[in-house]
């Protein structure tokens, strides 16, 4: 089954801007709706595996958007578009769970790269889910890799000490602009403040 996209936005032209980028080139089936206050209904009515939707909006905004679809499911990722991003917004949407804020104008790679790391990671998400209920019900779950373990967490500690420095480099450079740090950097804003907070 294709993968199902739900597209929020008022301007018409957004809508159908994205859907042309979604659709062109890949097998996504998507929907759009200009009414934020429609979401719920959508929700309910089709299983949908990400919302991408805009900040300013009539009734609704994007936040409350967001609110209401992690109410809905918690695991549903959710991409935040505006042309009027700033950094206190952008924070306030990834602590309330958005998977990326992108501002306007933006390219298309990099709307369809922030679109298949939501995909990625919410299928990443409910196969950990099904492994580790799969492993509660068995009597018999053995890790394979235990004896490369200590080795495994060495290197992974040292990745993330090296991401978080060059994380912390990148918002100097970029003099705290989260935004535009996680697209130099080709992350989401939500790997980025996650590195920073961590700090490896």
């Amino acid at each position: 089954m294709a993968e199902r996209i739900l597209i929020v936005d008022d301007e018409s032209d957004m809508l159908m801007l994205l859907k042309l980028f979604l659709t062109e080139k890949s097998a996504y089936e998507v929907l759009t709706t200009p009414n934020p206050l429609e979401v719920e209904t959508i929700l309910q009515e089709k299983p949908v595996h990400l919302v991408v939707t805009d900040l300013i909006m009539p009734g609704r905004d994007g936040i409350e958007v967001l609110e209401a679809v992690k109410k809905f499911d918690p695991s549903l990722p959710v991409i935040i578009i505006t042309a009027f991003g700033s950094i206190e917004t952008a924070v306030e949407a990834v602590r309330k769970g958005a998977f990326d804020y992108i501002t306007k104008p933006f390219r298309k790679d990099r709307i369809i790269l922030a679109i298949e790391k939501a995909l990625l990671s919410a299928q990443e998400g409910r196969g950990g889910m099904e492994e580790k209920a799969a492993e509660a019900a068995s009597p018999f779950s053995v890790d394979p890799g235990w004896f490369l373990l200590p080795f495994a967490q060495a290197q992974e500690r040292l990745l993330k000490r090296f991401q978080a420095e060059y994380a912390r480099r990148l918002l100097v450079r970029h003099q705290g602009d989260l935004a535009r740090a996680a697209e130099a950097a080709g992350w989401t804003l939500e790997e980025l403040k996650a590195l920073t907070e961590k700090g490896g």
